[in-house]
């Protein structure tokens, strides 16, 4: 990332949701060029995956009838016309019809690692990183989660990754909408950088130096 210095440091929060102290970010995470064509893609490409493409209609070929000229070539006043199915036809056949087609696209395991680190990196010039070292909350109901995130100062769309995702961070954030929780190795580079702020336990964070998500970005 241009101008900008190979260390940086994230909040360090407690499960109280107070600040103490400062967390030396992984040098992985701090690249001096910023991959801009390839975040690029790996956002295009996250998006294009979640195409269905199963959108089809029919051409004139596939449109039933019209095996007969509706009338003679000449003589009646009206343009000529070959077949009842042609598009200009009510009920004929479509121009160029969809059919069923996969959209899917992937980049190479090294790009993906590439992006997903500088995604991280980004959020940390930012001061849009957070590390902590546990989500565990004495009751781990919504109430005390949403009192957390407003003790930490995070607002909207909050993502939370952790190495393993427990039962109470699922049930504590269940209700919060813009609220949106990870495991370490399956999170994405698009999902970092749809992200306003990110918090990491300190585990996930030594498992995302590995470049997060090893499928499709």
């Amino acid at each position: 990332m241009a101008g900008k210095s190979d260390s940086a440091a994230a909040r360090e929060l407690d499960p109280n949701g107070n600040v103490v102290g400062m967390f030396e970010v992984p040098a992985e995470f701090l690249k001096v060029d910023l991959p801009i064509e390839l975040l690029k893609r790996t956002i295009v490409d996250h998006q294009a995956n979640l195409r269905r493409g199963t959108q089809s209609t029919r051409s004139r070929g596939e449109v039933r009838g019209g095996g007969r000229k509706p009338w003679r070539q000449k003589g009646t006043g009206r343009a000529r016309q070959g077949s009842i199915r042609s598009p200009q036809w009510k009920g004929g056949g479509v121009v160029f019809a969809p059919k069923p087609r996969d959209y899917g696209r992937s980049l190479n395991r090294r790009e993906r690692a590439t992006a997903f680190r500088a995604a991280v990196g980004l959020k940390v010039v930012a001061g849009a990183l957070s590390v902590i070292k546990t989500f565990d909350l004495a009751d781990e109901k919504t109430k005390s989660r949403r009192a957390w995130l407003d003790k930490a100062g995070l607002g909207d769309r909050v993502l939370l990754v952790d190495v393993d995702v427990s039962v109470g961070l699922r049930r504590s954030t269940a209700n919060l909408p813009r609220v949106n929780v990870e495991r370490a190795d399956t999170v994405s580079a698009n999902d970092i950088l749809t992200a306003s702020h990110v918090v990491a336990s300190v585990t996930a964070l030594q498992v995302m130096r590995r470049g997060g998500d090893d499928g499709s970005a």
